[in-house]
Parts: structure tokens; C-alpha cells; sequence
């Protein structure tokens, strides 16, 4: 075993062993996870959890909070939301068709209240959504975490979201993924195209709509006491921070069109060392296009680029190529690699990053629309959904080959997919062997 931790968890495992005459013949070990749940975070240990109003028919809600000696207002009815509190906790199911319809709840968030809805049978929907966000009668019993830096995750992991318990599911009624607005940070169902938690600012004011079955399984489930404990402290610590956005685009037109589809503001600046200029200590982004020319002129000024970065400031790169790499690789201190991006498999690491949260699979795979076989539908994935790749931990796709045909060794295909995505060849009558020229000699770890 280990101490607890940061994370708040305790992770060992449960061991049975088997002895026969004094000689082991059987093991097993499985893993065990303790989540801290009994103590409640600082902020809700102060008078900041006052503040706090809960509207909970079913009482379970507000006797955890209590059980853990979080101070609240039981409140009886939405009618009238208390002005002292700053902070709303909706227990499960207490929703009803019209409430959840209703823009009550948004309105009062939007000057700077914090509202947490937890499982409904009638989730916000319509005008109780300040976003446009689908409303589906999904259930399941398997989730997945999509930024784990996120408060509201502290202390969990995916496999936490996982069958709670038997004819228990671990969401229902999950929202389709938001297009813009809000942020989705639990991902679900078919495709991971859901979400059983979704954030939402609010002008000043946040909403937490939550259709894990935290409220329901309050009682029993540690990962459900643990994401309400987190859900609470997220909207007593939250604090709006905006980023004033200038932009250097306008070499490629359709990202500068999608700059505007999004809804971003942002000031357009004529040069990319315009577009970091400004007040020291503010929250600023900078969106330049990576031309040559732009990473030239930032490269030229590291300085300035150092002390924007340490004043609290980011620089997003947009279409790095080849003609900018060298300066792109003085900017972040690293030797980069670049190539073009063939046909091959695009996926998501086992751990994602913050900066994707939202996105699933079908966000950046894409096919052809060419048919691999006559007689089945599936169709060869594209060869241009990006324009180059930059290298992280394999160095092989960025190797010069004999024939394009033999990119198919690292093109992340198996012959599951198709024989034509793959390396084949007769051992009889082949041999397999060929040279392969690394853009520059790395120290190798595996092969």
C-alpha cells in the first residue's frame, strides 16, 4: 500500500495465495482503490460553504453534505432562489418537464451564481440551456474522463466510471457533446459522442450539469461522493478568467473563417509580434498563423516572446510546415521533426491532453470516400486530413523508405483492417530487407 496522497486515493491491491505442503501453487492479485471521500476539500471546510443552497426533495444529497459537515440552505422550491447564496445544488431528480425547460436557472447563474445539477429525469433542456446542447435518453454503464486536470475530476480516473453497480447505471439521459459554449469533461456512450458532465459558463456565472448517477448512487459509491465533494468545490472556487484574443491570420482563409464560426473575439493584429504586444501580467492569447515569415519575426525576438509567455500569455501555432521548422524548434527549445501526413491511422493517446477535452475519435478520422474492396462498404481512411505531423515518441514514420509502399510498415494499419494498408511479402521468394535514412541520428529505445 501507499499513503494517500495529493490524489486522494489509496491504491494497492488484494492478494490470495494458495499453499500446499508448505509450497505455494496459486496467486492472484487484483487491484484495490480506496478514494478518500470522509474529508471534504478546504473550501468547503470554511464559510464559503454558507453560501451554499441546496434544493433536494429526496434528501440524499443533504445528508451527505451534512454527513461530511458542509454547511448549506435547504431551500423547498426554485420559485424564489435565495439572493445571499452564491451557489445551487439540485438533487437527483428533482426536475420536473417544465422547470427543466424553464430559463430560470440560467438567468440566475448569469450574474455570477454557480449552479450544480445533478442526475434528472427531466435534464435541462431548450431554454434551460444557455448553449445549444442535444437532450438524449442514453444509459450506460461505462464512462471515461476527457480532462483529468480538471477539478472537477481530482482524485478519479476513468476506471472509476465503470458498472456501479448491478442493474445501476453510471449515467443516464447524457447530453450530446456541446459544438460551442460549453465543455464537456465525462464522455460516454456510442462513439463517445456523449457527455455525463458538461460546464457551462454563464456570463460571470458557471453551470455543472452532471447526469452521472451521482445523486442516485450517493449513498453507496465512493467515485459518486467523490465527484459531488469535487462538483461543490468546483462551483464555490470558481472564478472567471478571460483572455483578450489577438490574431496574425489570413495566409489560409478557411482557418481565419473558422476563427469566426467559433464565435471567438478576437483583435486582428497586422504582424505576429503586434499580436504579443500589449500590458505585462495580463491574460492574452495570441493566435498566429506559422507561416515562415511570422516564426521568423518571432524567433528574432525571443525576448519578447519569453516575457509574454512568463507574464501569463499564449501563443497558438497554426500550420506549421517544413520552410518554418527551424525557427518554429528556437521558439520551443526543442529539435523537432516534420513530415507530410500519409494514409495511416489517426487516434488518441491513452491519456489525453486538457486541450482536446470534447473532441472524440470521429473529430479527426476521415475517409476517402473510395471503396478498399468492391463488395463491402469500407472505405480507405484519407491521406489529407492534416498537412504535416510533428514528431513525439516514434521516429519511424519520419524515416526516408525505398517506395512509398513500404510506408505501410509504419502507417499504424494491421491486416485486420485491409491487406492493402499493409507490408506484405513471400518469404520464399522476398527478401526483407531494406534501408531506411533517419532525418538525424536519435539514441533508439525500442524497436
Amino acid at each position: 500500500m501507499v499513503g494517500w496522497g495529493a490524489s486522494g486515493r489509496l491504491d494497492g491491491a488484494l492478494i490470495l495465495t494458495l499453499t500446499a505442503d508448505g509450497k505455494q501453487v496459486f496467486s492472484d492479485r487484483k487491484p484495490l482503490t480506496v478514494i478518500e471521500t470522509a474529508t471534504p476539500p478546504a473550501a468547503l471546510k470554511t464559510g464559503q460553504a454558507a453560501q451554499i443552497a441546496v434544493f433536494d426533495p429526496g434528501k440524499k444529497v443533504a445528508r451527505f453534505l451534512t454527513s461530511r459537515g458542509i454547511r448549506f440552505t435547504e431551500i423547498g422550491s426554485l420559485a424564489n432562489l435565495p439572493k445571499a447564496a452564491s451557489v445551487l445544488v439540485i438533487g437527483p431528480d428533482a426536475l420536473d418537464a417544465s422547470t427543466s425547460a424553464s430559463s430560470r436557472l440560467a438567468a440566475w447563474a448569469s450574474s455570477g451564481k454557480r449552479v450544480v445539477v445533478l442526475d434528472q429525469k427531466n435534464p435541462l433542456r431548450y431554454q434551460g440551456l444557455p448553449v445549444p446542447i442535444e437532450s438524449t435518453e442514453h444509459a450506460g454503464r461505462a464512462a471515461y474522463i476527457e480532462d483529468a486536470s480538471h477539478p472537477a475530476c481530482a482524485g478519479l480516473r476513468s476506471e472509476d466510471f465503470w458498472t456501479w453497480g448491478v442493474n445501476v447505471p453510471v449515467y443516464r439521459n447524457a447530453y450530446g457533446k456541446p459544438a460551442r459554449g460549453a465543455r464537456s469533461h465525462i464522455q460516454c456512450h456510442a462513439r463517445l459522442a456523449n457527455s455525463a458532465l458538461i460546464e457551462i459558463p454563464v456570463d460571470t456565472g458557471l453551470m455543472l450539469l452532471c447526469q452521472l448517477t451521482v445523486g442516485t448512487n450517493i449513498e453507496r459509491s465512493a467515485p459518486a461522493q467523490r465527484m459531488l465533494l469535487n462538483l461543490v468545490n468546483r462551483a464555490v472556487t470558481y472564478k472567471r478568467t478571460l483572455r483578450t484574443v489577438r490574431s496574425c491570420v489570413g495566409a489560409d482563409p478557411q482557418f481565419a473563417k473558422a476563427l469566426d464560426v467559433v464565435g471567438l473575439k478576437h483583435t486582428p493584429s497586422p504582424s505576429p509580434l503586434e499580436a504579443i504586444a500589449g500590458a505585462s501580467g495580463a491574460a492574452r492569447l495570441a493566435v498566429i498563423e506559422a507561416t515562415a515569415g511570422n516564426l521568423k519575426q518571432l524567433a528574432s525576438a525571443s525576448a519578447r516572446v519569453k516575457a509574454f509567455a512568463e507574464s501569463g500569455g499564449w501563443i497558438m501555432l497554426h500550420g506549421l510546415t517544413p520552410e518554418g521548422l527551424a525557427d518554429f524548434n528556437a521558439l520551443v527549445g526543442q529539435s523537432h521533426m516534420i513530415r507530410p501526413f500519409r494514409m495511416e491511422r489517426v487516434n488518441w493517446p491513452a491519456d489525453r491532453s486538457s486541450l482536446t477535452a470534447g473532441l472524440t475519435l470521429t473529430d479527426i478520422v476521415m475517409y476517402s470516400g473510395e471503396r478498399i474492396f468492391g463488395w463491402t462498404a469500407d472505405e480507405y481512411v484519407a491521406s489529407d486530413i492534416f498537412s504535416h505531423c510533428v514528431d513525439l515518441y516514434d521516429i519511424a514514420p519520419f524515416g526516408r523508405m525505398p517506395s512509398d509502399y513500404h510506408y505501410n510498415i509504419v502507417n499504424g494499419m494491421f491486416s485486420a483492417d485491409a491487406w492493402k494498408y499493409i507490408f506484405s511479402f513471400d518469404l520464399n521468394t522476398d527478401k526483407p530487407e531494406f534501408t531506411m535514412e533517419l532525418p538525424k541520428a536519435p539514441r533508439i529505445e525500442r524497436i
